[in-house]
């Protein structure tokens, strides 16, 4: 099989088309789009635009809303809590890192926690946002068991997915995603 070689601009437009079809307002649709090309460009390809299809079955399962009713259960000066309503990882996430930036350079730390919440993809994206602003970030996740361990029949652990960026001072940032 040979590689096709897509440039990412059309390929972004069209991941953003399919989910704009699928019920998801633009903006949020040219996010997914954004986060799923952003994985592929940097060979995260199991996070890339592979997900689509998935990502569109689950919304005709009902797994994963389009249109989610995003609510702040709680906020303090270092801490926000959302509920996702089952939205697009990303939607959610880049707005509760969005928030924690801002908390993080007002009082100096913050936390942010998400439920409810569907597959959020390549996490070093979310952890890059806040080193672009010169601060450290760290993202988790943790699940219900989704993996049989080795010689089980059953799913009996998480793969626990976890980043970390920090900020080159000259430099481009640490990141880790695993």
């Amino acid at each position: 099989m040979t590689d096709v070689l897509i440039h990412a601009e059309p390929l972004q437009a069209f991941a953003a088309s399919a989910f704009a079809k699928a019920g998801m307002p633009e903006k949020d649709a040219a996010l997914e789009a954004e986060v799923l090309v952003w994985a592929n460009l940097r060979g995260i390809d199991s996070h890339g635009v592979i997900r689509i299809d998935g990502y569109l079955d689950r919304i005709d399962q009902g797994l994963m809303n389009p249109r989610p009713d995003i609510q702040i259960i709680k906020e303090t000066a270092a801490i926000i809590f959302a509920d996702a309503d089952r939205a697009f990882g990303p939607i959610v996430t880049t707005l509760v890192m969005e928030k924690a930036i801002a908390k993080a350079r007002e009082v100096g730390v913050s936390w942010g926690l998400i439920r409810n919440l569907t597959h959020q993809g390549a996490m070093a994206y979310y952890t890059q946002l806040a080193a672009a602003q010169g601060l450290a970030g760290i993202i988790a996740v943790t699940n219900p068991p989704n993996m049989a361990p080795p010689g089980a029949r059953a799913a009996g652990t998480h793969n626990s997915p976890i980043a970390i960026a920090v900020p080159g001072k000259n430099r481009p940032p640490i990141s880790l995603d695993m």
